[in-house]
């Protein structure tokens, strides 16, 4: 992922966005937990144009897995310090939370990020998250005609 590398390095802001499938909720806060960015909600029509704006170098940012977090993830990390991609399943402070609101949910991120404890979901190291994607299709299509090959075998065996 892009900026591993700095991952002990303090940061100015600690950005969470949580990704939903017609807006983004960005919030930010620095070390000490103060809201540098309050949460509020981008539509993913206007989301690059917010991110140019508002996203900077000296910025950590957490996203959240969905189906569209490589498309954010390509537009966020060239223009940030750190980007770091959460595994859903893995942050069980948001999916076991009582309170399940999209303000907490970017709290309990960058609470995550600033202690340095969140769950990562595999990219590409310094390259652009498109190649890591393409290389797990790949070697998925890849397993799939190896299964079909032996597929083939064992039934011209059997015949």
């Amino acid at each position: 992922m892009k900026g591993t590398e700095k991952a002990r390095e303090a940061q100015d802001r600690y950005i969470a966005l949580d990704i939903h499938k017609e807006y983004v909720l960005a919030g930010g806060q620095n070390a000490a937990q103060e809201w540098m960015m309050q949460p509020r909600r981008i539509s993913m029509e206007r989301f690059q144009e917010w991110a140019i704006a508002n996203l900077r170098e000296g910025d950590a940012v957490v996203l959240e897995t969905t189906t569209n977090v490589w498309d954010i993830y390509d537009i966020v990390a060239p223009l940030v310090s750190r980007t770091v991609v959460a595994h859903a399943g893995a942050v069980r402070q948001i999916a076991e939370a009582r309170v399940k609101t999209d303000k907490e949910d970017v709290k309990r991120l960058i609470r995550l990020l600033i202690a340095d404890i969140v769950p990562e979901v595999w990219g590409a190291a310094g390259g652009s998250a498109r190649v890591a994607r393409d290389d797990l299709v790949s070697q998925s299509i890849g397993q799939d005609q190896h299964d079909d090959s032996e597929s083939t075998a064992k039934s011209a065996a059997s015949a």
